[in-house]
Formats: structure tokens, C-alpha cells, sequence
């Protein structure tokens, strides 16, 4: 029987940080923070200071800036009209200054940047120029990885928290179709109490588009232009990469030494 299939990440584990001024990307991404510390505990390291709960203080200073345990100044991500670069470079630079290695970043972000857009930016070369793609955020998901998205709309943009997708499986054949309803869960920084739910539709652009609304600020019809995802691999993919890295060791000792010329 067909039904709606979705991929929820637990909603309490999640900050519920209410945004403070023009800082919602900043808000958006230590709410994600909280769900990496709860989930995966010292792994992730000091990503939100005070026993893991001042979620205030560390969005404070990932949005006007920071100096690290070495003296080094960092600029943060700014207000709410933050650049790409600046929310990308202030979130991966914080998780350098206060995490650990096993925490990634991955992201899709539409700049129009020509053939090497994100040549300059620090930890840049995991990023693809692009509006973000259902199936990369239905990946992430699954994976367990957090995504933070930001949306436009004409004279504006926001930034949330995205928690779960969903999609109408009509055919019931498990993944989606084109013609099948999608949606979108998110915690609102701007409305932290409660998760929002939104129909996804792809629009001429080739972005995904909803309706924004959080009973808060004015309804907007808006398109996604941005998602910056944060993960801690699981075991089992640790596993996986250690494995491929042995049989590739392997195969490179096994394989005959090149013919020197002379």
C-alpha cells in the first residue's frame, strides 16, 4: 500500500536557540551543532561550550567572531545577509578552532562562480556550485548528516535548520517520482518551538522552492540556494574507508615497479 516514506532526524536533539537580531544563519547552524553534541558526545569536540549547552554564547561569536586558543582572529559568518563564503568559511573555520576530525562538511551552493568557484575559500573543494538537489539532501539525511539551508526571496533570505523530508510514494515503489507530493520539515530559528512543515515543488530555475511560513515573520514564496551539511561517519563507514585503504595498499605492494629509463 502506497503511503509517505520520510527520513526524520530526532527533533530534540536539535537546538531550539530563538535568533537574536540578523544572525538566523548562525542560530540556524549552532542549532545543528546541539544535534551533532547529542549525538555523538566528545567525538565532535567543544562545538558548543559550557557542558555543551550555551548555544547563546557560541552563536554569538560564530556570528560577530572569535579568537582561537592560538591567538588568531576570525571574522565570523555576520548578519543574516552573510555571504555564502562568509557562513561557509565561519562554520568550517569554528569546527577547525573547536571540533575535531571526525567532523565533515559537505554542501551544494548555487554562486554561479565559473570554472573553479570556490578556488579561495577555506575547505571550499567539497563544495558544487549548484541549487541544492533533493537527492543530495535525502542522502544527507540518511546518512544522519545535519543541513543547514538558506532560501531567497526577492529582497530577502533566511536560514534554517532542516530536520526531515517526506515524500507521497503513490506507485509505492520507495523512492521518488516525478508527479509525487515532497515536503520538508525545519526548525525555524526565527520560531524554535515547533517543527514546520512546507510542500517542496521545483521550479523553472531548477531550484527547490516552498512556501515559507512561520506564523512569525511575513509568508514568502522562496527557492533554496544553499544547503551546508555537517556529519560524524559512522563506524560501519569508517570501517568501510579503512578497508579500501588496505586493499589499495595491497594492491599498490603487490603491483610490479615501473621500468626505470636510462
Amino acid at each position: 500500500q502506497a503511503g509517505l516514506i520520510s527520513i526524520q532526524l530526532d527533533y530534540n536533539q536539535f537546538g531550539h536557540l530563538q535568533n537574536d537580531g540578523p544572525r538566523c544563519a548562525a542560530t540556524a547552524t549552532v542549532n545543528s551543532f546541539q544535534y551533532l553534541k547529542n549525538r555523538f558526545g566528545t567525538q565532535v569536540g567543544n562545538l558548543i561550550p559550557g557542558a555543551g549547552t550555551d548555544l547563546k554564547s557560541a552563536r554569538d561569536k560564530l556570528a560577530d567572531g572569535w579568537t582561537n586558543s592560538s591567538g588568531v582572529v576570525r571574522t565570523g559568518m555576520g548578519s543574516c545577509g552573510a555571504t555564502a563564503k562568509s557562513w561557509w568559511e565561519g562554520k568550517a573555520y569554528w569546527v577547525k578552532d573547536y571540533g575535531t576530525s571526525h567532523v565533515k562538511l559537505d554542501g551544494q551552493v548555487k554562486i554561479d562562480g565559473g570554472a573553479n568557484p570556490f578556488a579561495g575559500w577555506f575547505q571550499g573543494g567539497v563544495l558544487e556550485d549548484k541549487f541544492p538537489e533533493w537527492t543530495f539532501l535525502w542522502d544527507e539525511l540518511m546518512h544522519g548528516e545535519d543541513i543547514e539551508i538558506g532560501f531567497r526571496w526577492t529582497g530577502g533570505g533566511h536560514a534554517v535548520t532542516l530536520t526531515s523530508l517526506k515524500f507521497e510514494d503513490d506507485n509505492n515503489n520507495k523512492s521518488w517520482d516525478t508527479g509525487e507530493k515532497r515536503y520538508l520539515d525545519y526548525l525555524d530559528p526565527n520560531a524554535p518551538g515547533a517543527l514546520i512543515v512546507a510542500e517542496l515543488n521545483l521550479l523553472t530555475s531548477g531550484a527547490l522552492g516552498f512556501r515559507w511560513d512561520n506564523k512569525g515573520n511575513p509568508a514568502q514564496d522562496v527557492f533554496i540556494d544553499l544547503a551546508y551539511t555537517e556529519s560524524v561517519p559512522e563506524p560501519q563507514t569508517l570501517l568501510i574507508f579503512a578497508f579500501a585503504l588496505a586493499f589499495l595498499g595491497l594492491r599498490a605492494r603487490q603491483s610490479p615497479s615501473p621500468t626505470k629509463c636510462g
